[in-house]
């Protein structure tokens, strides 16, 4: 009986996306990439307006992320007034792996400032039960004697890879109950390391 129990629940499908966020300070843009399966890919390609061009992904992936991915979802409502300034999409591309693919975009605010909310209702007009984690992703952490660890101003070695290492600050899960969360407490990262 539990082992009926447990391969039930391995075969289970997982509604969720992935998504990875972090505040660029030089372009003042947040970066993400975004993990979903391939079938929910063609959902929003199939779900998305007469007027969309099928052909064009970056066309029908950022009208869709413009309408479910938000951040600041509060100057974005103000922003909906007919001439007022909205966020900037900026796709960058997409990546097929296996059963998922990963989109990778930039969000530009209108202000330019570090956001600090984000609103994510991908997928919960195709199924309430969907969930959206979202791993928000920050600079490399302080030591304990408080210098940065793996400071690119400085000569240290980098991680694995050649890379600077990005810690995860947090993540959060956000569901059609609750689809929105609070990104950072902190201010601009520029200001946050100038008290490292």
């Amino acid at each position: 009986m539990c082992l009926l129990f447990v391969l039930t629940a391995l075969l289970h499908p997982v509604h969720e996306t992935v998504s990875e966020l972090q505040w660029n300070a030089q372009t003042r843009r947040v970066e993400v990439a975004l993990r979903m399966s391939v079938l929910d890919e063609e959902w929003v390609k199939r779900n998305q307006g007469p007027g969309i061009r099928k052909e064009n992904t970056r066309t029908w992936a950022v009208s869709y992320l413009s309408e479910t991915f938000r951040i600041d979802p509060g100057s974005v409502l103000e922003s909906e007034k007919p001439n007022a300034k909205k966020s900037v999409y900026h796709w960058v591309g997409r990546k097929e792996e296996g059963a998922h693919v990963w989109w990778f975009f930039e969000i530009e605010p209108v202000d330019k400032k570090k956001p600090r909310i984000i609103s994510q209702e991908m997928f919960f007009s195709r199924e309430q039960g969907y969930s959206n984690r979202v791993l928000i992703l920050g600079s490399p952490p302080a030591s304990a004697n408080g210098t940065k660890l793996a400071d690119p101003d400085k000569k240290t070695q980098p991680a694995r890879g050649g890379k600077q290492p990005t810690v995860s600050r947090r993540s959060v899960t956000l569901t059609i109950q609750r689809p929105t969360a609070k990104l950072d407490a902190s201010v601009d990262d520029k200001q946050e390391n100038s008290k490292l």
